[in-house]
């Protein structure tokens, strides 16, 4: 669970170990700031309510691998080391 309502400034290290590792995952929008995301894969929370409730249902075990099919297709959708790496150099070309 990353409960996360506030915009903070970069990118959440937090979701990013979850995605890794491959657990399931659930978060709100402010907590994936940084991330490619497809909510039709993962849903995201806006409230504390909704995180709660998807929470408890996911620690009742209820569509368990389906929550880590979908945090395994979530990290397939991030961009490579190679691929940040060369949109920086662009970026910074650009300047």
């Amino acid at each position: 669970m990353h409960p996360i309502f506030a915009y903070a400034r970069g990118r959440s290290t937090k979701v990013g170990v979850v995605l890794g590792w491959g657990l399931p995952l659930v978060t709100t929008r402010a907590g994936i700031r940084g991330y490619v995301w497809d909510e039709t894969l993962q849903p995201l929370f806006n409230t504390p309510a909704e995180l709660a409730r998807a929470a408890l249902a996911r620690s009742e075990g209820r569509d368990g691998a389906q929550n880590v099919d979908a945090t395994a297709a979530i990290a397939r959708l991030q961009p490579s080391r190679e691929v940040v790496a060369d949109r920086l150099v662009r970026f910074i070309q650009s300047l």
